[in-house]
């Protein structure tokens, strides 16, 4: 696939400069046989073991490509000029370099196998400014930017622009995933680009069953009792000032930078931030709002606020858990920000360790909401817990830059009004696998 991307690249240019090849000397049959050329099997028999004729291009140009689909063997450099094989009765092949315009000769009679043919060939020399670069996406629609400035988007996963030679950067952007940016020396030989651009920071977390709650501490982290959850998506990081701005438009933190937690914000401003980032990305709201209640519609593949369950299970590092007390660790000053190391402020998300999944902040920095209502544990074993149906509280969880590390453990509960606002009390997006 990519030598078929490299010979459509080598066309585009060949049409956009058009410089000409100069027959010299037409083919001639040499007296000599093949086998005495010194080709390597490989090279001189077809894949069903029949014997090749060989024409030898005299060319002191460099990287001339000779192309005949149904007819080519093998072709490759010899000191200064080109070894072309050609299956027994071909009639021509096609000449090709970058910066000329290609040239179909005819030979004068078929070839014969086992023989040896010779030519010349020649052309000027040929300088560009810019040529055909092929930029390649695993995502459509995805806006892709030539040092800053917007060139286009990709179309089919692929978009050909005439790019400068040189070092450029080409960045490719699309809502929903992690914009990526490339240096590339662009060169008739360095003339695709290969992006992957990957989802919005969300890990993967394969469902299980772990024990949740504590009996070593506060009543309402008990009775211990087993849950089992489904597999979901949560996000690496907390949502950002920068997120929230893009989708909502507004900047309500007290402790401004884009890169930290967005905070002062209440239970029903998460709600809607997280319906209305599902919109802009195609995707369907979880929640439903009614004048009496929230709905929520855990089937629907849009953001949302994890249960209670999902996000202890996440704390813990799913799967992978170690049986930290805290998010990563048993020690706090490696994974968290909180009120002996924060100095009274929030802080970039991500700039203490991860815990077992790869998840940032689970412990300190800002409080995280969950859909629950806050209430008390259950000693039956459960599935896929949602908390109970109605409560004057919502569960917060994580701790946060303003509290001791008591607040940071993966059990701790803590119970916040709907219309709450703080500046320890942010969010973070969950997603349902279906």
């Amino acid at each position: 696939m990519r030598k078929l991307l490299i010979f459509l690249l080598v066309i585009q240019v060949s049409i956009l400069v058009g410089a000409q090849f100069e027959i010299v000397t037409n083919l001639e049959e040499e007296k000599m046989h093949m086998g005495l050329y010194g080709l390597d099997d490989k090279l001189k028999y077809d894949h069903q073991g029949r014997l090749g004729a060989l024409v030898i291009v005299n060319c002191g140009l460099e990287d001339v490509l000779f192309i005949e689909t149904n007819s080519l063997i093998s072709q490759h450099k010899n000191q200064g000029s080109y070894w072309v094989v050609l299956k027994d009765r071909a009639k021509r092949f096609l000449i090709s370099k970058v910066g000329f315009a290609n040239k179909l000769y005819e030979f004068p009679f078929p070839l014969a196998s086992g023989k040896v043919y010779k030519m010349t060939i020649d052309g000027p020399e040929v300088h560009l400014d810019k040529i055909p670069v092929m930029i390649t996406c695993n995502e459509d629609d995805a806006l892709v930017s030539l040092n800053g400035k917007l060139i286009g988007r990709t179309s089919k996963g692929q978009l050909t622009e005439n790019l400068p030679i040189g070092n450029q950067i080409i960045e490719l952007s699309k809502i929903g995933f992690n914009a990526q940016a490339k240096t590339h020396n662009v060169s008739m030989e360095n003339n695709i680009i290969e992006f992957q651009l990957s989802p919005f920071s969300l890990v993967f977390v394969e469902g299980g069953t772990f024990q949740m709650g504590t009996m070593l501490r506060n009543r309402d982290e008990q009775p211990v009792h087993e849950v089992t959850v489904s597999d979901f998506y949560i996000s690496k990081y907390e949502v950002t000032q920068a997120e929230w701005e893009d989708v909502m438009g507004t900047k309500p933190a007290k402790f401004q930078g884009y890169n930290n937690p967005v905070e002062q914000i209440s239970w029903f401003d998460a709600i809607e931030f997280c319906n209305e980032k599902s919109i802009r990305e195609g995707l369907e709201p979880v929640y439903l709002r009614t004048k009496e209640k929230i709905k929520v519609s855990f089937g629907k593949n849009g953001y949302r606020l994890p249960t209670e369950a999902e996000w202890e299970f996440a704390a813990r590092g799913g799967n992978n858990s170690l049986g930290y007390i805290f998010s990563g660790s048993d020690n706090t000053q490696d994974i968290a920000w909180y009120d002996k190391n924060s100095n009274g402020k929030t802080h970039h998300v991500g700039s203490k360790k991860p815990n077992e999944l790869g998840i940032y902040d689970m412990s300190g920095n800002v409080w995280e909401m969950c859909w629950d209502c806050y209430g008390g544990y259950s000693s039956e074993s459960q599935i896929n817990p949602a908390g109970p149906t109605s409560g004057t509280f919502k569960v917060s969880r994580g701790g946060s830059w303003s509290q001791d590390n008591t607040f940071c453990r993966v059990t701790y509960r803590y119970g916040v009004s709907y219309t709450d606002v703080s500046s320890s009390i942010g969010l973070r997006l969950v997603r349902s696998s279906k």
